[in-house]
């Protein structure tokens, strides 16, 4: 985390000076490349992961009493903190820590909105996929509302906000469009825009779901990471192109 900071830090620092060079900086393209990955991961994965934990959660909440005790994936696992808090612990797929505050409502009820104490993931294994190993953190009062059908919006105040329209599964693969957009703010005045653009992303799971085991996802689409300068001057840019089956691709600015 300290090392994503740092690299975050660095790649808005060059808003010091108005004409920079990479002797500068000291940015390269693998930090360029780490910084985005970590956007995508935080904003993107994160998000359609957690969301399909809260979804299982919501239905074990609305089991009786009796069926609650059949269920291996929550039954004992979990804490009521207050009420309509709980903080409960899924590895079903990777390891996810979890305080969320349902309102005493269902995710499927129209207006719904949940608000996160806490919400991470350990143990997310993308590198396979696109440069990313490690863990994901929301920020306290990060919340998921239900936006539409089957649309559930995840969001915390101005940095960021992801829209996840699930489609359905394939053989009992969770497909899902997801929409997002976000920016992030130096201390010295630069910041950086990341998005899915206008197109979305497509999320499908590589297992069924039925397999304990966190396999991942496959990706369809594009992310964008922008980088500027108190100015709105553009400084850097990442884009990262999945194509399901094939590489993924980086195209940097340097």
């Amino acid at each position: 985390m300290k090392k994503l900071l740092s690299i975050f830090a660095a790649c808005l620092s060059v808003v010091a000076c108005e004409v920079y060079s990479n002797d500068d900086t000291g940015i390269n393209r693998n930090d360029l490349m780490t910084y985005a990955s970590y956007k995508f991961s935080n904003y993107v994965v994160a998000p359609v992961e957690i969301a399909t934990s809260l979804l299982a959660f919501d239905s074990y909440l609305q089991l009786s009493e009796s069926e609650k005790e059949l269920d291996n994936r929550f039954y004992g696992k979990l804490e009521i903190v207050y009420d309509n808090i709980y903080r409960f612990q899924d590895t079903a797929k990777y390891n996810l820590l979890c305080t969320v505050d349902t309102k005493g409502t269902s995710l499927h009820d129209d207006g719904a909105v949940w608000i996160f104490a806490e919400a991470e993931i350990y143990g997310l294994n993308e590198s396979y996929n696109y440069n990313y190993y490690g863990e994901c953190y929301l920020p306290e009062y990060t919340q998921i509302a239900k936006t539409g059908e089957n649309t559930w919006t995840m969001s915390y105040e101005d940095l960021f906000e992801t829209e996840m329209k699930y489609l359905g599964d394939d053989n009992g693969r969770q497909m899902w469009e997801v929409r997002s957009t976000g920016m992030q703010k130096s201390t010295i005045g630069a910041w950086a825009t990341f998005t899915t653009g206008d197109t979305p992303l497509t999320v499908k799971e590589m297992a069924n779901t039925t397999d304990s085991r966190y396999n991942g996802n496959a990706y369809g689409g594009t992310y964008y990471v922008d980088i500027f300068n108190e100015d709105k001057k553009p400084l850097d840019y990442v884009q990262i192109k999945f194509n399901p089956g094939f590489k993924t691709k980086y195209i940097t600015s340097r």
